[in-house]
């Protein structure tokens, strides 16, 4: 009965927040957790894409429990659990994400034209099962508020192939591997050139539909 009364906005919003959940308040209440991995930094260079140093973006390195700028050398080394000693550059990695979600949103509506363009890799699902994807093609895929466009090679042809925003509620990603799409039930995957850069589409992507949802 509440369904039928609720706008869509109002559906989307009670189901965020049920689904929310934060890691980092949870382990405030659970002062026994403690996490040993040697290797716990590992692989967040894939998420965290802006050095809150100097800005570079697609900078960021990890080794073990440290993550470094290669501009700035240091900036963090996570503790046992899984925060930042001294709480710098900030208390977790989650809020250093957040802060970074903030500085693309800015960069975004302060240019109309922003726009994301890399080299990639067009990958399609596999054939005969034996693997995953198999690669289909090379081009350019850029982003912008108009949507994903792809210009480049599909199975020996050249393409251009444009997903309007639209249609696109988020680009999903694989950190550290690619932005993927889907049209109906086909999906199609596309490979960076720097794969650090994968998280950046998606929340680009995010940004650009809030905007064209609220001009609708």
């Amino acid at each position: 009965e509440d369904v039928e009364a609720m706008s869509v906005a109002e559906i989307k919003e009670r189901v965020l927040e049920r689904l929310y959940y934060d890691e980092f308040e949870w382990i405030k209440t659970q002062r026994n957790v403690r996490y040993k991995h040697k290797k716990l930094a590992e692989g967040l260079e894939n998420i965290l894409s802006i050095c809150p140093k100097c800005e570079e973006k697609f900078a960021i390195t990890t080794k073990g429990r440290e993550i470094f700028c290669e501009k700035c050398g240091k900036l963090a080394t996570l503790d046992d659990r899984y925060s930042f000693v001294g709480k710098e550059p900030f208390e977790n990695f989650s809020l250093w994400y957040d802060w970074q979600a903030k500085k693309l949103r800015e960069e975004i509506f302060e240019d109309e034209n922003y726009s994301i363009r890399s080299d990639v890799e067009l990958r399609l699902p596999s054939l005969d099962g034996k693997s995953f994807t198999r690669p289909v093609g090379r081009g350019i895929a850029s982003l912008d508020r108009t949507g994903l466009c792809y210009k480049g090679w599909l199975e020996g042809e050249e393409v251009e192939l444009k997903f309007p925003i639209s249609d696109i509620y988020r680009l999903l990603f694989g950190a550290g591997e690619n932005f993927e799409i889907y049209v109906g039930q086909k999906i199609h995957y596309f490979i960076p050139e720097d794969k650090r850069s994968a998280v950046l589409w998606y929340e680009a992507s995010k940004i650009f539909r809030e905007i064209y949802e609220g001009q609708q």
